[in-house]
């Protein structure tokens, strides 16, 4: 496994790195979390588990859930220093009410039923813990890359707001990140994946909108990305990167980034 403060956790020889997407989201979650005390974490759709490698980094321990089994098999080298996380398949075995936070970053939006999803999610955590939540931002930019990732849906913001105050959800913060930097990586990104669906003989009109498959590769597939981490994961392609990460905090506020982040609270009993 490789790590550097600025990209976080890769594996390489596993074709797991992160992508420059997730850079930014990283980037922007640690900005977002600091001056927060510790505690039990769940992240839901977690992944591999980079992410929870750098919470154990920072003090917190917990639990992340994750369906897919290759996923799952990732998270074992990934977390293989974070004695104080593990990633499991389901939530059989989490108490009700056990956790201070509940993470999910760019997974609603896989769901078909996103409320009821959020609403379940929520039995886990404490009353007046915190919840941090990443989704795709802006319906009007719905492009390829949305159908390729098995997703249902992009958010705007009055969507945002009405998902987690029907879940009585009380929104401490709500902002984007990724801008200026994500302009360009989206466009990368639906080029390549143009590409890819070409080769594959795949069109938006014959993939399901949600695709399970596409949903459950979307947290392992990083077979392009391997292939131009040597540029992008290189001394200068890291010193670009965390440019654009002290960029996109002047843009935090704004609805300009390429996906919602929001901190909430479930009020006290």
């Amino acid at each position: 496994m490789k790590y550097s403060t600025v990209m976080g956790a890769a594996l390489p020889e596993r074709e797991w790195v992160p992508s420059p997407m997730y850079i930014l989201r990283r980037a922007a979650i640690l900005d977002w979390l600091q001056g927060m005390p510790t505690g039990r974490v769940i992240e839901f759709g977690c992944g591999p588990g980079a992410l929870l490698h750098d919470l154990s980094k920072l003090g917190f321990h917990g639990i992340g859930v994750e369906r897919s089994p290759t996923s799952l098999e990732l998270s074992r080298d990934l977390l293989r220093d974070a004695m104080n996380f593990k990633v499991v398949p389901n939530t059989d075995g989490i108490t009700a009410e056990s956790a201070d936070y509940l993470f999910s970053f760019e997974v609603l939006e896989h769901i078909e039923n996103d409320a009821e999803a959020l609403r379940m999610w929520l039995t886990f955590l404490k009353p007046g813990g915190s919840v941090l939540i990443s989704v795709p931002a802006h319906s009007h930019r719905w492009n390829l890359t949305d159908v390729n990732a098995g997703h249902f849906r992009r958010y705007d913001r009055p969507d945002v707001i009405e998902l987690l105050q029907a879940a009585d959800l009380v929104i401490e913060r709500i902002g984007t990140y990724g801008w200026p930097a994500s302009r360009m990586i989206e466009y990368i990104r639906e080029r390549t994946t143009n590409s890819s669906m070409n080769r594959a003989g795949e069109t938006a009109s014959n993939i399901e909108v949600g695709d399970p498959e596409k949903t459950m590769a979307s947290g392992f597939n990083r077979k392009i990305e391997t292939r131009f981490f040597k540029y992008y994961g290189s001394w200068l392609g890291q010193i670009l990167f965390m440019v654009a990460a002290r960029m996109q905090r002047f843009f935090y506020r704004t609805d300009l980034g390429v996906s919602f982040i929001v901190h909430a609270k479930k009020p006290n009993a």
